[in-house]
């Protein structure tokens, strides 16, 4: 990995955990979004362009797609 510091990401809120979609309200699942958006592009950050096109590539291959 590129980057061995984790980057910061908020945390769910335990009011949060356990919700369905059906049962939350507009704000609530924009908050879940905006968590899930965080913690993704904390994962994304751990990897150079280049390591990430070589895993896409890896994929491909993977999936016959390349």
């Amino acid at each position: 990995m590129a980057n061995a510091d984790k980057p910061e990401t908020p945390t769910l809120p335990d009011e949060l955990r356990g919700l369905t979609y059906d049962r939350a309200t507009p704000e609530q699942v924009a908050q879940v979004r905006a968590y899930i958006r965080a913690k993704l592009a904390a994962l994304d950050a751990r990897w150079t362009p280049e390591e990430r096109e070589q895993r896409r590539q890896e994929l491909r291959r993977r999936f016959g797609l390349a």
